[in-house]
């Protein structure tokens, strides 16, 4: 993979006084990495600068922790977080013995540049601060990796410093200011939909109980723990929670699609509506469109004026295409289709519910949901995967959509009547994501049973799936941590390379699996038993 620099941490964003919120500030990249050497250089040699500048406090010197703390060989540059106490405004961060650019965001957390160069070797990689007359710190490690494709072991990791810890709003992951909060750490409750622009290869993954999504430039590029260069859903990235009603605000986003136009949708279940973003993207945008509320951005209710085709009532999963709008409206337990969205908020068609009016609770079959519903995705021929989670499968409806319509395929069941949970291979429990590879074949987060599952192409009824992630068998299903295991799984997305992103909500983390399905499964996996101990040194 080619070396690209970090993106910079949210420039977009304006701040009131650069003092009181240290940060690196990019307008290129090229600019950032001059200024950033420029002023590392005079802090470090310049005796005049310490007239100018506040001293900050220097205590007994300690490192606490690194973000990253484990980077795939060469992966290219990235910004090492260092955490710890008693740093000062001369303090400098050495890699390998050797002085690395470095800005001072406090007395707890600095900031330093790490050549592509500097881990295209085995590690570890020995991290030490210095402070002129205060000392040298500990040694702290980086350890290296090689990235592998065609294995069930992830290559990169958001969210954490590194595969095996597993802590919400992490804090020594990529912070640029005191506090829990900022753009390279997710809630407690985890990451949960996701998505990737088809055109830009942008990747968006929905935060939700911070009422935000997040956004990196690259999916296929970015670094162990980055932190996102866009914040929608709040003013910036240390806010979070929900806000009040309005263009710009969320109260509980579940679900977010990317149509080939490059807008966003993004379903926010608490204010019962979908709001649609107009690229260019920047943190705290305004969305373009709502849906679910007849237009208003302010009102909040739950099937506004009726249930109807204008209304929606907890909404969660959505799928898009060049030409048309699938939302899954929970609360209504339907999914509506919207085969103008840009010209009109008004659905066209139904499905799960004999009308627009309608709100049987019906026993399932392959007309009626268990309940909810969930995640959608949309194949090549624009046919509907919905995700009934309560029903532990997946229904397919092909077009023409129309109210009331059947579907004519079912996997995770033998049959359209079957509901019942199962861990084996052509079982589910709660799927909670769909996507499809460039190949065309299905891929189920299978949250309950913490794994996801590619059914290949062409599909049958009650098929049995031909690969996993997540677990070592077929009839495993306890959560866990590490490069290869999964808890929660809550939101999926494939680049066009076949890339997996999978949104780890259980560990608060998103994982890159790089071309997991490309190859044949193991034999030890198509027949239900153990993965080997070891697919990657890690």
């Amino acid at each position: 993979m080619k070396p690209v620099l970090p993106a910079p941490p949210l420039a977009a964003r304006a701040f009131p006084e650069p003092a009181s919120r240290p940060h690196i500030t990019l307008a290129a990249a090229g600019l950032a990495l001059a200024v950033l050497v420029a002023a590392t250089a005079a802090a470090v040699n310049s005796d005049s600068l310490h007239d100018t500048v506040p001293k900050l406090p220097v205590a007994s010197m300690s490192i606490a922790g690194l973000s990253p703390e484990a980077v795939p060989r060469g992966a290219g540059s990235f910004l090492l977080t260092v955490t710890g106490e008693g740093f000062g405004a001369a303090s400098v961060v050495y890699w390998n013995g050797e002085r690395r650019v470095t800005q001072v965001l406090s007395p707890t957390r600095l900031a330093a540049w790490v050549a592509a160069s500097d881990v295209e070797n085995e590690g570890p990689h020995a991290v030490t601060v210095v402070t002129p007359g205060a000392g040298r710190t500990s040694a702290r490690y980086v350890a290296t990796y090689p990235r592998a494709g065609r294995d069930a072991h992830a290559d990169r990791v958001l969210g954490q410093p590194n595969f095996a810890t597993r802590m919400a709003y992490h804090p020594h992951v990529g912070g640029e200011r005191e506090g829990v909060l900022n753009a390279a750490v997710f809630d407690r409750l985890g990451p949960q939909g996701t998505a990737i622009d088809p055109a830009s290869g942008r990747l968006f993954v929905v935060d939700s109980r911070a009422a935000r999504v997040l956004s990196w430039p690259s999916a296929r590029a970015f670094q162990n723990a980055e932190a996102a260069d866009l914040v929608i859903g709040q003013a910036d990235e240390f806010a979070s929670g929900a806000k009040p009603a309005g263009d710009a605000s969320f109260c509980s986003p579940q679900a977010v699609a990317s149509d080939p136009a490059g807008s966003l949708y993004v379903s926010d279940e608490c204010f019962n509506r979908v709001l649609r973003f107009d690229p260019p993207f920047a943190t705290g945008m305004a969305a373009a469109a709502v849906y679910g509320q007849h237009g208003s951005f302010e009102t909040t209710v739950s099937n506004r004026y009726g249930r109807s085709a204008s209304s929606l009532s907890a909404p969660l999963g959505i799928a898009v295409s060049a030409d048309a709008l699938f939302v899954c409206d929970g609360g209504n337990r339907r999914v509506l289709v919207y085969r103008n969205p840009r010209a009109s908020d008004k659905a066209d068609a139904v499905i799960g519910q004999a009308g627009m009016a309608s709100l049987a609770q019906s026993t399932p079959d392959a007309r009626n949901l268990a309940g909810e519903g969930g995640a959608l995705a949309l194949d090549a021929a624009g046919r509907l995967f919905v995700a009934d989670a309560a029903g532990n499968r997946v229904l397919r409806f092909s077009p023409p959509f129309a109210d009331g319509m059947a579907a004519d395929l079912v996997i995770g069941q033998k049959d359209f009547a079957g509901t019942g949970r199962s861990n084996f291979a052509d079982g589910l429990w709660r799927p909670a994501a769909l996507a499809f590879d460039p190949k065309g074949h299905l891929l189920v987060a299978d949250s309950g049973n913490h794994r996801v599952l590619r059914f290949a192409a062409p599909f049958a009824n009650g098929m049995t799936a031909s690969g996993l992630i997540g677990q070592t068998s077929y009839g495993a299903a306890l959560p866990g941590a590490g490069s290869s295991r999964l808890s929660t799984p809550s939101g999926l997305a494939v680049d066009a390379g076949g890339d997996v992103i999978v949104a780890d909500a259980g560990n608060a983390r998103v994982l890159a699996f790089d071309r997991p399905f490309d190859g044949e499964a193991p034999a030890s996996l198509a027949r239900g038993g153990q993965a080997p101990a070891a697919l990657k040194g890690r």
